[in-house]
């Protein structure tokens, strides 16, 4: 008679103890995730072995020593290796909305690339091996945008982030949140045949 009276009370404190559980740990239905329009690990263990570099694409493109075909450049960093001995690395090749006479030239170029979100967004990539092609829409600046991607991934602990870039502006805006920043004509000559495993580090 005493375990019937007692047991509505331990099905009671065991539904407590299961809800006070969850609320402190969180579930998958949380608000606090991060953007799914952005590439993330997917495990705490990956991201903290995660390094991004976001490299601004006219500034490589004008770099002394670079290719000035784009797509002989992409097929470059295509080249780095995604896995090496203690990160996993990605690469993202940001290219500023087209401008005037750029304009027909860079729709024909980038009309087999898909869109990174959905038909509204007008923003389109293309993936060459470890590289992904960010081609922006037109009046839309590359230095905007790596600079709002680093603010978002920064947030993140693990993802070490690095920027190629030869603007002083954007260097000064990311500073704070970077790990490196690197001028595109070294990282060509220098940085480039580590990563693509060509060079001991």
């Amino acid at each position: 008679m005493i375990g019937l009276i007692f047991r509505p009370f331990a099905v009671a404190f065991t539904a407590f103890a299961v809800s006070r559980s969850h609320l402190f740990h969180g579930s998958s239905s949380s608000k606090f995730r991060h953007p799914s329009n952005l590439p993330m690990s997917t495990s705490a263990l990956q991201a903290a072995t995660t390094t991004t570099w976001f490299i601004d694409g006219n500034n490589l493109l004008a770099s002394r020593g670079v290719p000035k075909d784009l797509n002989v450049v992409q097929e470059r960093l295509g080249c780095i290796e995604t896995l090496q001995s203690d990160a996993t690395i990605q690469v993202m090749l940001v290219m500023d909305g087209p401008k005037n006479r750029q304009l027909a030239e860079a729709a024909e170029s980038v009309s087999e690339m898909k869109q990174e979100n959905d038909e509204s967004t007008p923003v389109k990539t293309h993936s060459v091996g470890s590289c992904v092609r960010i081609q922006l829409p037109p009046g839309q600046s590359a230095d905007d945008y790596i600079y709002e991607s680093v603010a978002v991934r920064s947030l993140s602990n693990g993802n070490a982030l690095q920027i190629v870039t030869a603007d002083g502006e954007l260097r000064r805006r990311v500073s704070s949140m970077v790990k490196n920043v690197v001028h595109p004509s070294k990282f060509w000559k220098t940085y480039l045949p580590r990563l693509a495993g060509e060079k001991r580090l």
